[in-house]
């Protein structure tokens, strides 16, 4: 019954918006609206489309090099084109968390991110929108697709972040290795629903 479901909503988000949409909604690799310390590949694209309560939020982003990201994005307050960037001045390994600093339309920021257990979490701290120490959590509930011929069970990341002041919570669901959805109640009272859409040059 979920399944159907869940098939259903990808169905009609298919339908309904030809963009796809970036790791958060401004279109940084990242959680819901928190960055993490990721970037994209380089020579890679992101694209996408994000509703939050009913108003789009559009954004693109690219991988210039290995380790550094720019994009564009607006908001749904507004119709201003926003900048970012973001490089990633240490790689997360076995033993140590990655780093990585940013600007997002006017704020900077630095963000920690390290796996523990199957648990991966993020924290940083920046001026302007992310509003002093902010932090987040990712689980894959199912980070491997397998599934009976002809049925499709996409892969599901559990979000969630503190932006510094509410709490959002969502999930992440990896239709295919170019298409992601991204559903979320941001600051605990707005729907979000959106696609991500990437490729490599």
């Amino acid at each position: 019954m979920f399944q159907r479901i869940a098939g259903s909503l990808v169905l009609i988000l298919l339908l309904a918006t030809a963009a796809a949409s970036a790791g958060t909604i401004r279109g940084v690799s990242g959680l819901i609206e928190i960055p993490s310390a990721d970037s994209l590949a380089a020579n890679s694209i992101e694209a996408g489309v994000h509703f939050i309560d009913g108003k789009p939020a559009m954004s693109i982003s690219a991988g210039l090099a290995s380790r550094l990201e720019v994009g564009l994005n607006t908001d749904p307050k507004d119709t201003d084109l926003n900048v970012t960037m973001k490089g990633v001045v240490l790689v997360e390994t076995r033993e140590n968390p990655g780093m990585a600093i940013g600007y997002d339309s006017g704020s900077l920021y630095f963000v920690l991110s390290k796996a523990f257990s199957g648990v991966r979490g993020h924290i940083g701290f920046g001026n302007g929108r992310y509003g002093g120490v902010f932090g987040g959590i990712s689980v894959p509930l199912n980070p491997v697709t397998v599934a009976p011929r002809g049925q499709v069970r996409p892969t599901t990341l559990l979000l969630l972040e503190h932006n510094g002041r509410t709490l959002s919570a969502g999930v992440r669901l990896g239709l295919s290795a170019n298409l992601k959805a991204n559903l979320a109640i941001l600051d605990l009272n707005k729907a979000v629903i959106g696609l991500t859409w990437s490729t490599q040059l």
